[in-house]
C-alpha cells in the first residue's frame, strides 16, 4: 500500500484520511472504500504468448505471513511474503513490515504518523520475518535472492531482520527507492532505503521475450519456474511474479497491482486510499489482469495484501506450502 509522493496531494490526502478514520472508524472506512465501485471498461485485442511449461523442475512455494488484520473475511488484510524453494536457490518475494515499524514511523510528523499507524501499521509484525521463515524450516541465510514486488515500507521492511542478501529491482524502482519526495512522505522508508545502499541491490532488466500477455519478461532460472514481468503503475518499477509448479498449478503474485482478487475478477479500480504513482497505468494493469483471468481462469492470482487470495492457494493457512509432485531435488 502506498501514499503518493506529490507533497501537496499527500498533505490533502492525509488530512482527509485522518478525518475519515476518526469519524467512521476503520471497519466502516474500509467497507465504504472497498465496495460500490464501478467496473473499468474491458480491454480489447489483448494477445497472449502461452508459457512453455513442459520441463519444470520440482519446486515449492510457501506462505510467509508476519502480520494480518480485520479477521479472515473479505476485509481481511495481510503483510506476507512468498518463499520459493528451488533447486538452484531459494527466493523470497516481499517480506512485510519492519519489526521496528513504530520506531521508524515516529520520525514523521504526527498527522502523517497517524495515517501510517492506521493503515500499514495495522499490518505490523506479529512474528518477525526470520521466525516466520524458521517455522517453515527455512534458515534465513539459505535464501539466495530477495525480490520485492515494489519497495514500499510494508513490502521490504521485514528484510531489515535478514542477513545481507542480494535484492533484485528494476532501474525505475531503484530510482524510486531514493526519490526525495517518496522518502519525505514515507512511501519509501528512509531506513529501508539506507539498508539497500550497502551493495545488495542488483539491477533487474527484462528481455523482450513475451510471456503470457506481457511483452517483456525475465525467466529467473531459465527453466520456466519463476518468471518476472513488469507491472508499473503503483510504483514506477513494480513487478509481478509467475510461480509455475506444474501446468495445472500456477500462481501469479501481483503485488499492489490490486488490493483484493475481486478487483481483478470484476475489473474494479483499486480503492481511493491505495494511491498510485501513475493512476491511469495502474487502472490499465487491473484491466489487463482481468483479461488474463478470463484467458486463464485456473491461474491463481494473489494480490500482496488480500488475505483471501493467499487462502485460495494455501487453504492450510500461513506457514503452509504447495509443491510439485514428488520430493524436491
Amino acid at each position: 500500500m502506498n501514499i503518493k509522493h506529490n507533497p501537496l496531494r499527500f498533505i490533502l490526502f492525509t488530512v482527509s484520511m485522518v478525518i475519515a478514520l476518526i469519524l467512521l472508524g476503520v471497519p466502516a472506512f474500509l467497507a465504504i472504500a472497498l465496495y460500490g465501485r464501478r467496473p473499468l471498461p474491458p480491454l480489447e485485442h489483448l494477445s497472449r504468448t502461452a508459457a512453455n511449461l513442459s520441463d519444470l523442475p520440482r519446486s515449492e512455494v510457501c506462505w510467509v505471513e508476519t502480520g494480518h488484520a480485520f479477521g479472515s473475511g473479505s476485509f481481511s488484510m495481510t503483510a506476507s511474503g512468498l518463499l520459493i524453494r528451488h533447486p538452484k536457490g531459494d527466493v523470497l518475494i516481499d517480506g512485510g513490515n519492519s519489526s521496528r515499524f513504530e520506531e521508524e514511523a515516529s520520525q514523521f510528523p504526527l498527522w502523517q504518523r497517524l495515517v501510517m499507524i492506521a493503515i500499514p501499521g495495522r499490518l505490523k509484525p506479529r512474528v518477525s520475518l526470520p521466525n516466520a521463515l524458521r517455522a517453515l524450516g527455512e534458515t534465513p541465510g539459505k535464501i539466495q535472492l530477495l525480490i520485492p514486488s515494489h519497495v514500499h515500507l510494508d513490502h521490504v521492511g521485514g528484510w531489515e531482520d535478514l542477513p545481507r542478501i542480494p535484492a533484485l529491482m528494476t532501474p525505475p524502482e531503484l530510482s524510486y527507492l531514493y526519490n526525495r519526495e517518496a522518502l519525505q512522505t514515507g512511501a519509501v522508508n528512509p531506513q529501508q532505503a539506507k539498508m539497500l545502499e550497502d551493495g545488495r541491490a542488483r539491477e533487474l532488466r527484462f528481455s523482450d521475450a513475451p510471456y503470457e500477455i506481457y511483452p517483456q519478461s525475465l525467466d529467473l532460472y531459465k527453466d520456466g519456474s519463476i518468471v518476472l514481468v513488469p507491472l508499473p503503475g503503483h510504483t514506477p518499477g513494480s513487478v509481478g511474479v509467475f510461480i509455475n509448479l506444474d501446468a495445472d498449478h500456477r500462481v501469479f503474485y501481483v503485488g499492489d497491482a490490486a488490493l483484493q482478487v475481486r478487483e481483478i475478477t470484476e475489473r474494479i479500480r483499486k480503492p481511493f486510499f491505495i494511491q498510485d504513482v501513475e493512476p491511469e497505468k495502474a487502472a490499465e494493469e487491473v484491466q489487463q489482469l482481468n483479461e488474463l483471468h478470463k484467458m486463464l481462469p485456473t491461474l491463481a492470482m494473489i494480490p500482496a495484501h488480500g488475505r483471501s487470495g493467499f487462502f485460495s492457494v494455501f487453504p492450510g493457512g500461513p506457514g503452509t506450502c504447495k509443491a510439485t509432485t514428488g520430493s524436491l531435488k
